[in-house]
């Protein structure tokens, strides 16, 4: 089953009476259980698809349909997780679970959404931070922290732009190893869209992959990733596939970059 469908989206600004186009003719449809990263170059849009997705931005032209419904806005069944956690800084790590599953499970009892807080957590090793406030938290903890509330309100879909980006190596893989589990061991696998600028990651963690050409973004490709689940880092990394396709997916961004810094160049000797 199709859940979400992007039919010819297209996003422009206008600055001084001319359009910039940010994004131009996405179409893409993302089935019941898929989990698709964007990649492509800075600036190409993804962020902005994302934030059209989830309703905090309409498009210039074209549509997003959720479960067969028109986007219109922000709603429950849309769970976000940006590059900078999100977290209310006034409130304690398990407040920030509370308040988030209170405002989505409206027949729920305190009881009840108190032991679910406590239980994601426990899921993501933060219970002897329950009483934390998130400036005192690392980076780690935080998006830790953003992904348990993600996950803890039940959306149908999961919207994740670069929630990683601002973690060293190592913290990365940590986060990289426990959405896995999260989404694919410990929980149903709800449909995801995830924008990285990280190949290995998008390898590891998709079912496809959508590659984004240079401002304007378009769709340069789709990749199919497919690797069986669970997937283990250390095993697929030595897989003759798998390096193929990582060389495959850099051979096709390093063309793109190429061709945008052509088209500059270019630009630049039609002003001169």
């Amino acid at each position: 089953m199709t859940k979400i469908e992007i039919e010819n989206v297209s996003m422009h600004y206008e600055v001084d009476d001319r359009s910039f186009f940010v994004l131009e003719n996405i179409n893409l449809h993302l089935q019941d259980g898929e989990f698709v990263s964007i990649i492509g170059p800075s600036g190409c849009g993804k962020s902005t698809l994302i934030d059209i997705i989830a309703g905090l931005k309409k498009p210039s032209q074209g549509e997003v349909r959720v479960g067969g419904k028109k986007v219109q806005g922000p709603g429950p069944d849309l769970g976000i997780v940006f590059q900078d956690y999100s977290l209310f800084p006034w409130m304690t790590s398990y407040e920030n679970l509370y308040f988030a599953i209170e405002h989505t499970n409206e027949n729920s009892s305190k009881g009840e959404m108190s032991a679910k807080a406590k239980k994601y957590l426990d899921i993501v090793g933060l219970s002897n931070f329950s009483d934390k406030f998130p400036n005192t938290l690392s980076g780690g903890m935080r998006q830790r922290l953003a992904i348990a509330r993600m996950f803890a309100t039940d959306p149908k879909i999961f919207l994740m732009d670069e929630p990683f980006g601002a973690l060293d190596a190592l913290n990365r893989i940590h986060m990289q190893d426990l959405l896995l589990y999260l989404w694919s061991r410990g929980h149903s696998r709800e449909t995801t869209l995830y924008v990285t600028h990280d190949v290995d990651e998008a390898i590891l963690l998709s079912d496809k992959i959508v590659i984004l050409t240079p401002s304007p973004g378009k769709i340069k490709d789709i990749i199919d990733v497919e690797f069986e689940r669970p997937r283990c880092r250390s095993n697929l990394v030595k897989c003759a596939e798998y390096i193929r396709l990582r060389s495959d997916l850099l051979s096709i961004l390093n063309e793109e970059m190429l061709d945008a810094l052509s088209e500059q160049e270019k630009h630049m000797r039609d002003l001169a």
